[in-house]
């Protein structure tokens, strides 16, 4: 609009100058002038009025210019302030777009990719290392993907999300490409004069003239979302990726309402014995099962939770449950899985804490079981938390050991007292024959003050090789499936009278 209007007063300005000398010079070579002022003394003053006003004229043509090439100016470098990230210099998601609608129509005749990228842990940098050096390690990785494929297209997203548009001759080049994008992330990078290492997920999905670019987007987004999850660095989209997507979103939207209403999800328990048979505890597993997708499986409710952030809401229903549950059955122990995430966030521990308290039962009587890669994975603020809770009363337990590589002794040191060994343990004890590995593991966290539960007793052959190896208590099929609470209250009355 501007440009128009400047083009309009420009031109104007020009016409009306070119005028205005015409007529002056054609009056004065007709000597109409001269006439009609009645002889030749005006002549000085009409020369003098028509140069003042060409200068003005001129003055006013030349100004125009000056504002025309500047309001230009303006709008180009807007213009790239619109496609540009300020921070790396980058193309912006806009200029993405534009780019993948550029492309779209040739990617049927070669190999042309979207390539998603987001640095893990990110938000870690800039909470404890501050914005500069967050902001140093942006622009270190977007230089480093730089010289790792000069010829690819790379564009900041915002945030910790980078995009690339490779072209590769074929999808064994995309791969190839990608692994190496992964391997830039081994090295760590120079962030506002501090070392920095930073790791990377990659998602990629082939271009093609069939899809828009929100489209691929999305499927890029698909993949590395999976990648991340699976920590398996790079992805490439596949419809099956699609499939889980679309279920996990479903999941989404109605764990929101059950676990905000209270409705749908329910609790089962197994039995925790003692060597003899009697029943020593019981622990809350959740189930749910959907409308749609029937069944789902503990570990992908957390998933999704994790994912909605309602994880922490979750973990107090099931404690809520659990407490119940320790109310109807007296003189037994109720354990409950806990996540680091729960442990870590002192809103939850006061939660639980006053769940327990309104209940009327003592905290002494809720284990709370946390899976060996937990303590292995996230050591930072663990002792702390784990400390607190044992001051409250709580048991802490150590589930799935074996599974991964920490030490008793450091279990030891986080207040651990009881070990649930995984049953791989029990399995690979079986498999070779010997019992030898099995019973030094026992023997050991014994030593150290530990109760050890043998889980995954499925038959006889199970219970022989657990009591073998000395386990104070055990859990597995062998007793019973996972069943209702009224169940476990009738068989705490009769054990109680016999």
């Amino acid at each position: 609009m501007h440009n128009r209007t400047l083009t309009f007063l420009l031109t104007s300005a020009t016409a009306a100058m070119i005028a205005l000398t015409a007529c002056a010079l054609y009056l004065i070579d007709r000597g109409t002038i001269a006439l009609a002022t009645g002889g030749s003394k005006i002549w000085p003053m009409v020369l003098t009025s028509s140069c003042a006003t060409l200068l003005v004229m001129a003055l006013l043509q030349d100004e125009l210019r000056k504002m025309y090439r500047e309001l230009a100016d303006r709008e180009e470098q807007a213009r790239l302030d619109a496609h540009t990230d300020p921070l790396t210099g980058l193309g912006n998601r806009k200029f993405l777009f534009n780019e993948l609608e550029r492309l779209i129509p040739d990617s049927g005749t070669q190999t042309i990719a979207l390539v998603l990228i987001d640095l893990d842990n990110f938000k870690r940098v800039n909470d404890t290392r501050g914005h500069l050096v967050g902001d140093g390690l942006i622009k270190a990785v977007a230089a480093r993907l730089c010289v790792i494929h000069p010829d690819a297209v790379l564009i900041r997203l915002g945030g910790d999300e980078f995009a690339l548009l490779v072209q590769t001759q074929h999808e064994k080049g995309l791969d190839e490409a990608c692994q190496r994008l992964v391997e830039a992330f081994d090295e760590p990078f120079l962030a506002d004069g501090e070392e920095c290492m930073a790791s990377g997920s990659l998602g990629a999905a082939l271009l093609r003239p069939d899809l828009c670019p929100s489209e691929l987007l999305r499927r890029a987004d698909i993949a590395m979302y999976c990648a991340k999850r699976e920590r398996c660095g790079f992805r490439l989209f596949d419809e099956e990726m699609s499939q889980v997507a679309a279920r996990k979103a479903s999941l989404a939207t109605d764990l929101r309402y059950v676990i905000r209403s209270g409705q749908g999800l329910t609790t089962s328990f197994q039995g925790i014995y003692s060597p003899s048979g009697d029943l020593l505890a019981i622990e809350a597993l959740l189930r749910w099962r959907h409308s749609t997708h029937g069944h789902v499986p503990p570990p992908e409710i957390i998933a999704v939770a994790e994912e909605i952030r309602l994880i922490n809401d979750l973990a107090l229903v099931v404690a809520k449950q659990s407490c119940r549950a320790a109310q109807a059955c007296r003189g037994i122990s109720v354990a409950m899985n806990v996540s680091p995430m729960q442990l870590l966030d002192c809103r939850f521990r006061e939660e639980l804490e006053r769940i327990v308290e309104e209940s009327n039962i003592s905290a002494q009587r809720i284990q709370l079981e946390i899976r060996e890669a937990d303590f292995v994975d996230r050591g930072g603020g663990m002792r702390e938390a784990l400390a607190g809770l044992k001051r409250a009363g709580f048991k802490i337990a150590v589930d799935d050991f074996g599974a991964s590589t920490s030490s008793l002794a450091h279990l030891q040191t986080l207040g651990v007292t009881i070990l649930k060994l995984d049953p791989m343990v029990l399995r690979s004890s079986r498999e070779v024959g010997s019992i030898a590995v099995m019973r030094a593991k026992v023997q050991l966290a014994q030593a150290l003050g530990m109760k050890v539960v043998c889980e995954g007793v499925a038959d006889e052959a199970d219970r022989t090789a657990a009591l073998l190896s000395g386990c104070d208590m055990l859990q597995g099929y062998l007793f019973e499936e996972p069943r209702e609470l009224a169940a476990f209250v009738l068989a705490i009355s009769k054990q109680a009278a016999a």
